[in-house]
C-alpha cells in the first residue's frame, strides 16, 4: 500500500546492431559511484519509453491497418535485456467506465494485447490517472491479463516489485501522484512512500521509480517535481523515469541520480506537434553506476506508430552519489541458528513473496503486502530476532492500521515474541537506523490512542529499546538525533 491508496531475462536478438552504430550511441556516466558493492562487471541495459495508449484513435489505426505500433522499433527494442513503458488505461468495455467523460476514458479490450507480442516490451508501470478508469476491478484484470502474457505489470499498490536480471536485483515503485477518476492517489513525500524505498534499497541493487506526476503539456517540471525527486533520491532511488506530460521535459539529474521528468508520449493520438515526439530512456546498469542516454522518436506522419530519430547525451551530474550499503539478504545469527531475511518474486507474478530461511533447510514464506517493512536485529543475549511491520486490525483503536511485531526463532520454527499495536502512539513508520540495531526509530502520529484522531497532521519520532519483552522509550540524546536523522 502506497500513499493514499487502499488498497526482466536476456534479449538475444542484435538485429538493430547496425542502426544503434548509425546513431552514435555513447555510455554517459550519471552520479559517480554506485551505491552498493560493485560484484563484477556485468552490464544491464534497460529502455523505458513513456505513454502509451491502445485504445481512442490508436486503437481504429491497428483495427484498420493490422499493423503493430512496435513493427519499426521491435528490432531496436530486443538489443536490450528490458523494455519498460507507461501503460495508461484498463482492460475491459467502455460501459465499465468510472463516472466521467467518455473520451478520457481510456477502455482496451483484452484481445489488443496481442500487439504487444513480439514488440519488446517486457513489462509496464500501471500506476497512472487511467488506470483505474474502470475502477479497481479494471485495473486487476488490466495486470492479470498483462502478467499472464508474460510481462510485469507494476502497479502503485503492490510497489516496490522485485525483478532478478543476470544476478543483478532490481526493485521497481510505481507511483501515481495525479489523481484518476477514483479521486485515489500516492503523496511523495509521505511515511508510505519512505517506507517503500527503504525497503526497495534493502533487498535490491538498483531502484527505479516510476512516477506520474506533473501537469499536461508543460514541457518543464513543476518546482513539486524537482522537491520530489530530490526527496526519493535520498531516500535510496537510483533512476527516476516520469511520465504524465505527454511531451518531453528535459532531464536532469538530482543527489546525483538521473531523472527523467516526463519522457513524452510513445504512442498516443494527440495531435499537437509536441505530442508527437518522444523520449526512450536508455540505461546501462553496472559497477561503475547508471550510464543513461537518450533515443528520441516522432510518430510516422498520419499514423501514430514511433519511429527512431536520433540520440544524445544524459547532463553530467555534479553531484556524487552517497554510499548506502545495500542487501538482498540479511542474516542474524551463527550458522546453527541463523535467520536469513529476503525478498522473491511470487510464482504467479502478482508481487513479491516475503521469505524467512532458518536451520534445517526450513522456510516460511508469505504475501508481502501484508508485511510493510522487515529487519533482523538481536537481543541484549546475541539471539537473532525479526522485526516487522505489518498491517492488521487492533481492538485497541478498531482499524486496520500499521502494527511492530518481533519473531523468535524456536524448534518448530519462528512464532511471535512480541505484539505491538503502535508502540506509545498510533504509528506511521518505524526501523533500525543504519549501524544501530539497538534502537528502533518510530514516526508516530500526533494523536494518541486514548482520544484518536487519524486526521491529525502533527508527527512526533521516538527512540525505543528491546527490553527483552517488548520496546521501551528511551530519553537518551544520541539515540533521540538518531532517530531524527532516520526521518530526515
Amino acid at each position: 500500500m502506497l500513499g493514499d491508496r487502499n488498497g526482466l531475462g536476456l534479449r538475444q536478438l542484435l538485429l538493430a546492431f547496425s542502426l544503434v552504430l548509425g546513431l552514435g550511441m555513447q555510455p554517459f556516466v550519471l552520479g559517480g559511484p554506485l551505491r552498493r558493492s560493485a560484484r563484477d562487471s556485468t552490464t544491464i541495459r534497460i529502455l523505458f519509453t513513456g505513454d502509451i495508449l491502445l485504445s481512442r484513435n490508436v486503437r481504429r489505426e491497428i483495427e484498420t491497418t493490422g499493423r503493430s505500433p512496435w513493427d519499426s522499433l521491435s528490432a531496436f527494442f530486443h538489443t536490450a535485456d528490458a523494455v519498460l513503458g507507461n501503460f495508461e488505461g484498463a482492460v475491459g468495455r467502455a460501459t465499465d467506465c468510472l463516472p466521467g467523460p467518455a473520451d478520457l476514458c481510456f477502455a482496451v479490450p483484452e484481445s489488443l494485447l496481442s500487439v504487444l507480442s513480439g514488440s519488446g516490451f517486457t513489462g509496464f508501470s500501471l500506476a497512472n490517472n487511467h488506470s483505474h478508469d474502470l475502477g479497481a476491478t479494471g485495473l486487476e484484470r488490466t495486470a492479470a491479463a498483462l502478467r499472464t502474457r508474460g510481462f510485469l505489470a507494476a502497479t502503485s499498490e503492490g510497489s516496490p516489485w522485485f525483478r532478478s536480471i543476470r544476478g543483478r536485483r532490481f526493485a521497481i515503485l510505481a507511483l501515481d501522484l495525479v489523481p484518476g477518476r477514483d479521486g485515489l492517489s500516492d503523496t511523495v513525500p509521505s511515511p508510505a512512500i519512505a517506507r517503500a524505498l527503504r525497503t526497495a534499497r534493502a533487498f535490491s541493487d538498483y531502484v527505479i521509480v516510476f512516477a506520474h506526476w506533473g501537469r499536461e503539456l508543460r514541457d518543464w517540471p513543476d518546482p513539486s517535481q524537482t522537491a520530489a525527486a530530490r526527496w526519493m533520491a535520498r531516500r535510496g532511488a537510483d533512476l527516476i523515469i516520469g511520465c504524465h506530460s505527454h511531451v518531453i521535459q528535459s532531464p536532469d539529474s538530482q543527489v546525483g541520480i538521473p531523472v527523467f521528468y516526463s519522457l513524452g508520449n510513445h504512442v498516443f493520438d494527440q495531435k499537437y506537434p509536441e505530442s508527437k515526439r518522444g523520449l526512450i530512456a536508455d540505461c546501462k546498469f553496472n559497477a561503475e553506476g547508471v550510464h543513461c542516454g537518450q533515443v528520441f522518436t516522432h510518430a510516422i506522419p498520419g499514423s501514430f506508430n514511433p519511429i527512431l530519430a536520433g540520440r544524445s547525451g544524459f547532463p553530467s551530474s555534479t553531484h556524487p552519489v552517497p554510499d548506502r550499503p545495500r542487501q538482498s539478504a540479511s542474516t542474524l545469527g551463527s550458522p546453527a541458528d541463523s535467520i536469513g531475511l529476503f525478498l522473491e518474486n511470487a510464482p504467479d507474478g502478482s508481487g513479491s513473496r516475503f521469505t524467512v530461511t532458518m536451520p534445517g533447510d526450513r522456510a516460511w514464506r508469505g504475501p508481502f503486502r501484508h508485511r510493510l517493512a522487515a529487519q533482523c536485529f538481536r537481543d541484549s543475549a546475541g539471539s537473532p530476532l525479526l522485526f516487522s511491520l505489518e498491517s492488521h486490525f487492533s481492538p485497541l483503536d478498531g482499524t486496520v492500521s500499521i502494527r511492530p511485531y518481533v519473531y523468535a526463532l524456536g524448534p518448530a520454527g519462528l512464532y511471535a515474541k512480541w505484539r505491538g499495536s503502535g508502540l506509545a502512539w498510533p504509528l506511521l513508520d518505524a526501523g533500525f537506523a543504519e549501524g544501530d540495531e539497538h534502537t528502533l526509530c518510530a514516526l508516530h502520529r500526533g494523536d494518541s490512542f486514548v482520544a484518536p484522531d487519524p486526521a491529525n497532521a502533527a508527527t512526533r519520532i521516538a527512540a525505543y529499546q528491546w527490553n527483552g519483552f517488548g520496546f521501551s522509550l528511551t530519553k537518551d540524546a544520541e539515540a533521540g538525533a538518531r532517530c531524527a536523522d532516520f526521518f530526515l
